[in-house]
């Protein structure tokens, strides 16, 4: 309509017709609020992101997904209770995963492999670092942390360490280093050369349960299911199983059981009795449970302890908000067909812990570390960044 400013004064007034004129009109108001939406949320990205760099990492939140590399098993009874994750790393990544907890193995035959416990799982720790870097160079404004726990076999470390040198890979092996770095310095002295950040950690765990350089906060009661032991009043509640599943004077927070107890309701699985077994005398984390509010009190007051725990900053901590494996637990859910997955889906766990980021329940969280990441990661990672928003204490 105007191709140049000279040809200005020659060219006829164009007449638009009114109905044209007007969704013209609407679209350009629209492009407009769009832009300023877009505006502000950039600027609350940026505002979030300049506080967060201030941080110490030891303070800084990050969705952590628990034994990542189980994600590349497949199906089975014995992965059933092993997969704690439904995918590889990167798409625990897509997922909202930035920090993994990473557990490798040097396997004589197969080299450096990963691990849950005694269960190998037979993909190369190398094509998964690999993946991680190719993920952070097509989000490079991202840090991703691999903290190395649990490395088993001989020659673990040093084969972990000397991929992450092929690699170039920043390696942080010195936990008293911690206590003056900011989110903003890890992420510069872990950049990779084709863009994002990462930045793995070798160094001891500070706890027992920990990853690398971390308190873990590793509580082996908090399992998805077990039994409300009342007192031995209510054992003629058990019908098929027999007494001794209750005892009496047994604290209501111990769900582990004695061998005696295992082989009984071994028993009962086989004979297929173990339905038989009052609801009233057992719980379960599923939401289709009577007493659901058990293990879901319980896991309330460990994250609760863990969040007011954090302290100085001068180690990494971890708030595993993940039903944990007893003995009790992996029969109870083989009986009804569970899984690790489906234990937290079912039990609706991380989508509680959105609610309860969301309600400010916590004002300070490190690693906030999941099973089954991928369901309602991303949500679960969005509720974090609204931590960073919080200035540093």
């Amino acid at each position: 309509l105007r191709p140049d400013a000279g040809a200005m004064a020659s060219t006829p007034a164009v007449h638009w017709p009114p109905r044209l004129l007007a969704a013209a009109v609407t679209l350009s108001v629209v492009h407009g609020q769009t832009q300023r939406l877009l505006g502000l949320a950039t600027d609350r990205h940026d505002q979030s992101a300049s506080l967060m760099d201030t941080k110490l990492l030891t303070l800084s939140p990050f969705l952590m997904a628990h034994d990542a590399g189980s994600g590349y098993l497949g199906e089975g009874l014995v992965n059933a209770w092993t997969k704690t994750q439904s995918g590889g790393l990167r798409q625990q990544l897509d997922c909202g995963a930035r920090a993994f907890d990473a557990r490798p193995t040097m396997h004589p035959k197969y080299g450096l492999i990963w691990h849950h416990g005694i269960v190998n799982i037979h993909h190369r720790f190398e094509m998964s670092l690999v993946d991680i870097m190719h993920w952070c160079e097509a989000h490079p404004s991202e840090l991703v942390l691999l903290m190395i726990s649990q490395c088993a076999g001989t020659g673990c470390l040093q084969a972990v360490r000397a991929v992450f040198a092929k690699h170039n890979v920043r390696d942080l092996r010195e936990c008293d280093t911690l206590g003056d770095l900011t989110y903003a310095d890890a992420t510069a002295q872990a950049a990779l050369p084709m863009g994002g950040s990462l930045l793995a950690v070798t160094g001891p765990p500070a706890q027992s349960g920990g990853v690398a350089c971390s308190v873990g906060n590793y509580d082996p009661s908090q399992t998805c299911a077990g039994f409300v032991r009342r007192g031995a009043q209510d054992a003629s509640s058990v019908h098929a199983c027999g007494r001794s599943i209750l005892h009496e004077n047994s604290p209501l927070t111990e769900p582990l059981l004695t061998s005696d107890e295992i082989a009984l309701l071994q028993d009962c699985a086989r004979n297929g009795s173990i339905s038989k077994v009052d609801k009233s005398a057992a719980y379960g984390c599923w939401r289709t449970d009577t007493f659901q509010d058990v293990p879901i009190g319980r896991m309330l007051t460990q994250l609760d302890a863990a969040a007011a725990a954090i302290g100085n900053g001068t180690r990494f901590t971890q708030m595993q908000a993940l039903w944990q494996e007893s003995a009790w637990s992996v029969l109870a859910g083989s009986v009804r067909n569970s899984s690790l997955l489906q234990d937290e889906s079912r039990s609706g766990l991380n989508s509680m812990l959105e609610m309860w980021l969301r309600g400010k329940r916590w004002s300070q969280i490190n690693f906030l570390e999941v099973n089954n990441i991928c369901d309602g990661g991303p949500r679960l990672r969005d509720a974090l960044r609204g931590l960073a928003q919080q200035a540093s204490p």
